[in-house]
Order: structure tokens, then C-alpha cells, then sequence
């Protein structure tokens, strides 16, 4: 699957949609390696979040052309409005940044007489500013063919671990244990394997658990391995980019022997391999997954 870039053009005129079509010609023109993805208008729920919201989380750079929307006035003065679409694409693809750590280059273009509010104050987008379509196509030409797309972050996943509290009281809490993974990159994933280690005296019923395997087990944590089989990936099945499945889950508890002996402060870690991705791991304290 080719690196996606995420084409944020305006709509509302003809002119603006044959723009957003242009740049994905000039894209397919100048940069073959990567897809360019152009945000048709959605109608419904299901088509924003199986199109726009999946393109955001899969790509791996955006183009964004911000048309004026219109003047308004405010405290501090005049101020003339981008597209809130637009404005809230960025957003979303600053927020994928930060949280999933992923590296997205963008090229911003903004009309001449757009303002500068919201996110975008912010962060540090370098806008070209243009007055006409080929302004946009020409700066594009020149840029396209450096863009720096990280590619090696193409199959990514992420392992997440959580809880539920089963029955709480006075003196035992007892919980379900959920390791998720996560698919944040931009490949589908044909096969995986995740280890869990896990704090042995926490178990709730540590005979119930016959994956432990003790030949990697420690003195402190019982070892379980999971291969994509078990973990819910049938045999030719593919785990696609923007999806989350949960591969494991076991009851454990807390009491107050537990809370006092200091054990809260043992780590559950969780590792998953997938073909030549790097091994992603998660930590966290039993502290972090209590209530006690």
C-alpha cells in the first residue's frame, strides 16, 4: 500500500473542486510512490468515518488550500474565515502528531486574504499565500518532488492495554484485563505475535490460564504469548490500517494483603512483532489498573 497524502481542498465552487482533482493528477504526475486521497463530501455518519476520518489516520502527508469563507467580526477587529473543513483537518492531523507520534509534513496554502485563528495559531505552517489555482500548482510543482514521506512507519502496531472492574469491595477488587492492538500505520498487517508479562501473584485464577508458559516465565511475572491465530486473525485475513481488535483478556484481582505488600508497583508489558516492523512495547503499573 503506497503512502497515502491527504488532499484538503475547498468544495463549495467548481473552481475549487477541479483544483483538489488537479493537485491529485499532479501528485500521480511527479510523486508515483504515494496515493493522493482528495475529501469527497460525506452526507452521513458511516461515509465521514469510513473515508475522511480512516484517510486522516492512514496518511502520511497533507495538502491543504484554505479559500475565504467570509468576513465576520470580532473584539479585536475584522477577521476574514477559512473552510471550517479545513480547519478541522488539521486539527485532526495534528492531533494524530501527537498522540501517535507520527511524522506528517504538510504544505499549507492559504488565500491572500484568509486570517490566521484557531489551531493554526498555534503551530508553525509556513503558508504560501496565493491568489489563484495555478499560484498553488506551481508552488506544488516545485515541491512535490522532495516531499519527504516517512515510509518506513507503514506497518505499525500498537499495543494497548486496559481494564474493567468485574466486583469491588471492602476487601478484594477483582478486574478483566484487555490487551488491544491497534493498527496505526499505513499497511495492513497479515500476521502478528504479542507477549504479555504478568505480574503471577495478581492472578485471580492462575490455573485458568494455560497459555502461561513457564519455560519464559519469571520468579515475579507468568509469561503469555499470543500468535495472530489465537488473537483473532483468521488465516488469510488481513488487519487493516485504522482498525483495533482485542487479542487477550484475563481476571485478576487486588486486596489488601496485595495494596500493602508494595506489588502495585509491578509492571505489566506487553510486546508485539509483525513482520519487519520494530517491536512495539507498552508498560504500565498495576497501580495504574486498580481502583484499591
Amino acid at each position: 500500500m503506497k503512502p497515502l497524502v491527504f488532499v484538503s481542498c475547498g468544495q463549495f465552487t467548481s473552481e475549487e473542486k477541479n483544483l483538489g482533482k488537479e493537485i491529485c493528477e499532479l501528485i500521480g504526475d511527479l510523486r508515483p510512490d504515494l496515493a493522493p486521497y482528495f475529501a469527497e463530501n460525506q452526507s452521513d455518519l458511516n461515509g465521514l468515518s469510513t473515508n475522511i476520518l480512516e484517510a486522516l489516520n492512514r496518511c502520511s502527508a497533507l495538502i491543504c488550500v484554505m479559500h475565504e469563507r467570509g468576513t465576520i467580526e470580532t473584539p479585536s477587529g475584522r477577521l476574514v474565515r477559512g473552510s471550517v473543513w479545513i480547519e478541522q483537518e488539521i486539527a485532526i492531523a495534528a492531533f494524530q502528531t501527537h498522540v501517535n507520534q507520527k511524522t506528517i509534513p504538510v504544505l499549507f496554502y492559504a488565500a491572500n486574504s484568509v486570517s490566521r485563528e484557531g489551531i493554526r495559531t498555534l503551530l508553525h505552517l509556513n503558508a504560501v499565500r496565493f491568489a489563484r489555482a495555478e499560484d498553488v500548482l506551481a508552488d506544488l510543482r516545485l515541491k512535490l518532488p522532495d516531499l519527504a514521506v516517512n515510509v518506513r512507519g507503514g506497518l505499525l502496531l500498537v499495543p494497548e492495554v486496559t481494564y474493567e472492574p468485574v466486583s469491588i469491595n471492602r476487601d478484594e477488587h477483582k478486574y478483566v484485563l484487555s490487551v488491544l492492538l491497534v493498527n496505526r500505520g499505513t499497511q495492513s498487517a497479515a500476521d502478528y505475535e504479542v507477549d504479555l508479562l504478568f505480574p503471577t501473584v495478581f492472578f485471580w485464577n492462575q490455573g485458568a490460564y494455560h497459555r502461561i508458559d513457564m519455560r519464559h516465565s519469571t520468579p515475579t511475572h507468568s509469561f503469555i504469548r499470543i500468535p495472530h491465530i489465537e488473537g483473532g486473525l483468521r488465516p488469510g485475513e488481513l488487519f487493516y490500517p485504522g482498525t483495533s481488535r482485542r487479542v487477550l483478556t484475563l481476571e485478576y484481582h487486588v486486596d489488601d494483603k496485595l495494596f500493602r505488600s508494595g506489588d502495585l508497583q509491578s509492571e505489566v508489558s506487553v510486546v508485539v512483532r509483525s513482520g519487519n516492523m520494530a517491536p512495539q512495547r507498552c508498560a504500565k503499573p498495576m497501580s495504574d489498573l486498580s481502583h484499591f
